[in-house]
């Protein structure tokens, strides 16, 4: 029997200038429930870096875990089109990026972009991962997202508001 996965909701964050990065990402499975989720911290890079980079982590724990067909949703459309082939991969990635097309030669990936409102739950996991500085793996929704999570689950909407 084959495992499916949607592989969603991946987030880092990174503005401008290379900076101190992180990636997060929420594995749902087909009813949206949570089947893992992880926070990892990517020293200095640009947030393109750490956006290929958590994708790439994404494809391999998935894979690794036997989910084999997966959907990737990405709040950056330069990351969506690096992994449909559109536009190159950053450089410092390339190697790693080959090997994850082919692993991806072996599953089903669907790759689409979600808007920043809809990613709440991936930026507080890339944002968890910023402050310890570490790498984490959970099992279930950590509490830190669990408001986000619940409010996704459902299918309540996300506002983001801007003092003028």
């Amino acid at each position: 029997m084959e495992s499916s996965v949607e592989a969603d909701k991946l987030g880092w964050c990174s503005k401008g200038l290379p900076r101190a990065c992180r990636g997060g990402a929420i594995f749902r499975d087909g009813q949206g429930g949570c089947v893992g989720c992880f926070a990892s911290y990517f020293n200095i890079q640009d947030s393109l870096y750490a956006g290929v980079l958590a994708a790439i982590i994404v494809v391999q724990v998935t894979y690794s875990k036997g989910w084999y067909l997966i959907w990737l949703e990405c709040d950056s459309t330069s990351v969506v089109e690096i992994f449909m082939g559109s536009k190159p991969v950053p450089w410092k990635l390339s190697n790693l990026m080959n090997k994850c097309m082919n692993t991806m030669l072996d599953m089903q990936v669907k790759v689409s972009h979600i808007f920043r409102e809809g990613n709440a739950c991936a930026d507080k996991l890339a944002n968890f991962a910023v402050n310890s500085r570490s790498d984490s793996w959970w099992n279930y929704p950590p509490s830190f997202i669990y408001h986000e999570f619940n409010r996704n689950l459902l299918l309540l909407p996300n506002y983001r508001f801007r003092s003028l």
